[in-house]
């Protein structure tokens, strides 16, 4: 899975996860919610990334396959207008 060291502003974020190149493809997501202006440590096994196109779920898709993953990206989630701001200090795997 991933580890990844963020601070936010209280609002919600993704993590995408692709297997192939390009915007068209199937993303794998994790969401999570941030700590205004605090750091915090967002652990996510691969197996918890669900498949997802253009916001919808994709039940029937196989489960992400970590050997595959080309693009990863963040998305803020929460649908409301106005500033953001994540902060991302590290991004590991997890043993």
């Amino acid at each position: 899975g991933l580890s990844v060291n963020v601070k936010g502003d209280g609002r919600t974020y993704q993590i995408r996860l692709r297997s192939h190149d390009g915007q068209q493809s199937t993303a794998y997501r994790h969401i999570f919610q941030t700590v205004a202006g605090e750091w915090i440590k967002v652990e996510a096994d691969f197996a918890l990334f669900e498949p997802v196109y253009r916001g919808r779920q994709l039940p029937d898709l196989p489960p992400l396959d970590p050997g595959y993953i080309r693009q990863i990206g963040f998305l803020i989630a929460d649908k409301k207008a106005g500033p953001f701001r994540l902060e991302i200090a590290s991004i590991e795997t997890l043993a």
